[in-house]
């Protein structure tokens, strides 16, 4: 009797673990996207107040700086047509997940996002 009992908290234990993952693995991707989408936003309307590529950066890296996003400086631009384009990333925090390599591309997810500079 406690050998089944044992057995059904275990394959509970693991349910749980893997449902706690995959939601927080899920929402993780959402946010970045979310995130990604309000930088560059923010990016977009720093540029048509001030030309000024360093302060679309700054503007756009610290509306996300408080949800633990980052904006790569590297694909970080905005072409003659007025087109902001950059790449969010989020480190996630999981109960398994985020210690095994195989989800790094899960736990550190990413997201491209572009806005338009509205022209004055």
């Amino acid at each position: 009797m406690i050998g089944a009992i044992t057995r059904i908290v275990g394959c509970l234990a693991i349910i749980v673990v893997l449902f706690h993952d995959g939601v927080v693995l899920g929402l993780a991707q959402i946010t970045t996207d979310q995130d990604a989408q309000l930088a560059a936003r923010a990016a977009a309307q720093s540029w048509s107040a001030s030309p000024d590529l360093q302060k679309a950066y700054d503007a756009a890296a610290l509306s996300v700086a408080s949800k633990g996003t980052d904006i790569d400086t590297e694909s970080f631009k905005i072409d003659a047509n007025g087109l902001v384009t950059l790449t969010a990333h989020r480190t996630t925090s999981t109960m398994v997940a985020d210690h095994l390599s195989w989800f790094d591309s899960l736990t550190h997810p990413h997201s491209i996002a572009t806005a338009t500079v509205e022209k004055n």
